[in-house]
């Protein structure tokens, strides 16, 4: 545990003792994305948590181990995404980016193909203008809250059948842009939640007691403490 020091870089050799760690936190240090050595990581073969968040990266950091379950980068300066910046990590199950420089056209196609075991993504308080494409069929708990989406195409969730809660609270939605089909099929859907958007949206699922276009249900909450 290391976070609120002062620390500006990892060298190749840093951790190349640490193969039996776990959990390495680094959280709001002043570490650059240049200052990452590429190889860094290569010896923490059993690293599952990492927290990087509240530092100055542009850039994920490469050559991360593929036994990350939990990988924390919100609060940088994150402005583009890649596949291969994600490659080999099938065993992430969570992947926070809020708070960064995030846009559609920053990512790549592909981005998400690596992820097949991501349950929670987290893109909330970025520069998004739609749902992110091609989201992991894993995904469960989608993050979108505080970003500038001003539309929901009826193929918006086509790729998550086993979503369980989507914020989409104070984004710029108004309610003829939001289509009722995007979230027809999805049958685990508990929590929607669009508060905070220049209109109310209110979608009928009544039916399938699935729509909930208050506040967020004590799962999300419980979730997020």
């Amino acid at each position: 545990m290391l976070p609120h020091n002062q620390i500006a870089q990892i060298g190749r050799q840093d951790f190349a003792a640490a193969y039996a760690l776990a959990e390495l936190n680094l959280s709001y240090n002043r570490l650059y994305s240049a200052h990452i050595h590429r190889l860094a990581f290569r010896k923490m073969k059993r690293l599952e948590v990492l927290d990087i968040s509240g530092n100055q990266l542009t850039l994920l950091p490469a050559g991360l181990p593929s036994s990350l379950q939990v990988l924390n980068l919100q609060k940088n300066q994150l402005n583009s995404l890649s596949p291969e910046q994600l490659v080999n990590l099938t065993a992430l199950k969570e992947l926070h980016l809020a708070h960064n420089r995030l846009r559609i056209s920053s990512l790549s196609p592909g981005t998400w193909q690596e992820l097949q075991g991501l349950k929670l993504l987290d893109l909330s308080y970025n520069e998004l203008s739609y749902i992110p494409p091609d989201l992991p069929e894993s995904l469960e708990y989608l993050y979108l809250q505080h970003n500038r989406i001003v539309v929901i195409m009826p193929e918006a969730f086509l790729t998550t059948p086993n979503i369980q809660v989507i914020t989409l609270r104070s984004n710029r939605l108004l309610a003829a842009n939001v289509s009722e089909a995007a979230f027809v099929d999805l049958k685990w859907l508990e929590v929607v939640d669009t508060t905070g958007n220049p209109e109310p949206i209110n979608i009928s699922l009544l039916q399938a007691r699935r729509w909930i276009p208050t506040q967020p249900g004590p799962r999300e909450a419980a979730r997020r403490r």
